[in-house]
């Protein structure tokens, strides 16, 4: 059985309270008790092992045995600025990211867009994101990011080695393979996924002229949600990282 793992923004000290979400999780779900071995992590890559000293029933107390870093990535980054798609397939699409090892998720604003997330839906998928870590065995969160436009996204490029524009329409010689091929030359990626009606020609031509480069993730057309997380994946195949992030 794997060692259960609970999130905790501070691993200093040699005895750590866990209560709120993360205790109810550990008392009500996984059950544990006095005794048990833990780990905990803080979401910037520290991590920690201890052992479940005392429990009630809303809080526990862990004391740490062991303490480390996770290495950085030495692989490539992935960031997504995506036009959100509505409801639960936006929740589905934040939790597959994280999966995958994404850095950060843009909520990108385009002329189509119909979803502006608010504080409380970046809240919702920040909880998400520790989630999915439990899960995946990530030590570090992945990052999300307040709303922002076109212009703003166009002004972030320089800090990319390459930048990919998802498109239906781009040409054949465009296709994800040229992702794949490109794995080891990049090691930051900025993904960038339009609105379920496509992006506004103008909005198109922008990007393009701001150095994106046109990406086809298949021979069909994807539901936002779908080509965030094909994105993903593609990147994650070829993605050289020895160490978990």
């Amino acid at each position: 059985m794997s060692v259960p793992r609970y999130f905790h923004p501070a691993l200093e000290d040699e005895i750590i309270g866990l209560a709120g979400d993360e205790a109810h999780h550990a008392l009500r779900v996984r059950r544990v008790r006095v005794g048990e071995i833990v780990s905990l992590f803080d979401g910037n890559g520290g991590e920690a092992v201890g052992v479940v000293s005392e429990v009630s029933r809303s809080a526990l107390q862990v004391l740490v045995h062991q303490r480390f870093v996770a290495a950085e990535p030495t692989g490539r980054r992935l960031t997504l600025a995506v036009a959100v798609p509505k409801g639960e397939r936006g929740d589905w699409m934040i939790e597959k990211a994280a999966e995958l090892g994404v850095v950060a998720v843009w909520p990108l604003l385009t002329a189509r867009g119909v979803v502006r997330p608010g504080l409380g839906r970046l809240a919702k998928w920040r909880r998400m994101t520790i989630e999915s870590n439990k899960q995946s065995g990530r030590s570090r969160l992945m990052e999300i990011c307040e709303p922002l436009d076109i212009d703003e996204a166009l002004r972030r490029f320089a800090q990319f080695a390459r930048v990919w524009l998802a498109s239906p329409d781009a040409a054949d010689s465009s296709d994800a393979s040229a992702m794949v091929a490109d794995s080891f030359q990049s090691q930051a990626d900025l993904a960038l996924i339009g609105p379920e009606g496509g992006w506004e020609e103008s909005e198109r031509a922008c990007l393009v002229n701001g150095g994106a480069r046109p990406l086809r993730l298949g021979p069909h057309i994807l539901r936002v949600e779908t080509a965030a997380v094909a994105a993903a994946a593609v990147w994650a195949f070829r993605r050289r990282a020895p160490h978990r992030d």
